[in-house]
């Protein structure tokens, strides 16, 4: 059986025995590791000589947490589904994917019908058919759940966007500093609405202002994709012939 693996691999058998979990130290209060270790190494039938593996990985999700007295508690967020195997596993899902981020975080940004086509792993679509998230929007426990992941995962982008966009926007500063032997503006950190990211100057002997735009990504050169917003199209336009625009390959530093 697939449990957990660093590359995301979730199953619907960790998830049923991760529920078991929860509910022997819901009725075992006060427990400790040690204690809890001894009650699933009991249990062979459910827990299959994977009790402590389940436990690890109850930790590092933060389903489960040791409090100040050593004590295991389970988050606050599942408590309320210990009667709710299917409102429990679904909320394990959300905080798999929170704490872990899986490879597959990616297709989850634009809800059911992308995560449908780009999971490929059978035992994550398993997960997601089981526990009803391949269904409709209808179901609104569905929708707030896919809501809410939906939303996490474009933060995550485009924190990752902006990350990406600002290596993109440093490497223009230090070539054009390199080039013209002239600090350049980094205009874009004074305002979002020149149209440009940096002003810099034509040449070392021409100092005539340059407007350069940045654009990075880390995909090939030969297929990377970038887009203009009307504002940079327009400065474009009313700067020409000293408007530039800069595509750094981020991944190799181009």
């Amino acid at each position: 059986m697939i449990f957990l693996s660093n590359h995301g691999t979730i199953s619907i058998g960790f998830l049923n025995q991760s529920s078991h979990l929860l509910k022997i130290i819901s009725v075992n209060k006060m427990i400790d590791l040690r204690r809890l270790n001894e009650l699933v190494s009991e249990d062979r039938i459910v827990f299959r000589n994977q009790g402590t593996n389940i436990i690890e990985n109850a930790l590092n999700n933060r389903w489960i947490s040791v409090n100040g007295e050593g004590e295991i508690v389970i988050r606050r967020t599942l408590e309320c589904y210990l009667e709710n195997d299917l409102g429990a596993q679904r909320e394990m899902l959300w905080l798999f994917i929170k704490e872990s981020r899986p490879s597959w975080i990616r297709k989850l940004v634009h809800g059911i019908k992308e995560a449908k086509i780009g999971i490929y792993d059978s035992d994550t679509q398993q997960v997601f058919s089981e526990l009803g998230l391949f269904g409709s929007y209808d179901d609104i426990e569905v929708k707030k759940w896919w809501n809410k992941v939906s939303k996490f995962c474009r933060d995550i982008k485009n924190d990752r966007l902006s990350e990406i966009g600002m290596k993109g926007e440093l490497l223009t500063l230090e070539y054009e500093k390199s080039r013209t032997g002239v600090s350049p503006i980094h205009s874009s950190m004074v305002s979002d609405d020149y149209g440009y990211d940096v002003k810099s100057q034509i040449s070392s002997e021409d100092n005539s202002d340059l407007y350069i735009e940045v654009k990075s990504t880390v995909q090939s050169l030969s297929f990377a994709r970038f887009y203009l917003t009307k504002n940079e199209v327009k400065s474009c336009i009313s700067l020409s012939p000293n408007y530039r625009l800069y595509l750094w390959n981020i991944a190799d530093n181009k």
